[in-house]
């Protein structure tokens, strides 16, 4: 995949993988965009006991989207 890092360079018709921390941002350039998917992501390496425990798992984990930026799909 192509790594894009600025927002010039992507296209209305791109599929972007991102933090969930940027949603906003994409709904203010793309309002037409789509969430196709939605999931935690974690590194093996920096496992740790709050990530082990079930119960506390989903606060150690950040969540990625890949979205849609014209909302087709």
């Amino acid at each position: 995949f192509p790594e894009l890092r600025e927002w010039q360079q992507m296209q209305p018709d791109n599929i972007l993988i991102t933090s969930k921390d940027s949603l906003e941002v994409c709904k203010n350039r793309y309002p037409k965009m789509k969430i196709i998917h939605e999931g935690n992501h974690f590194g093996v390496t920096a496992l740790s006991l709050p990530f082990l425990n079930p119960v506390t798992r989903e606060n150690e984990v950040p969540k990625y989207l890949i979205i849609s930026l014209n909302g087709k799909q």
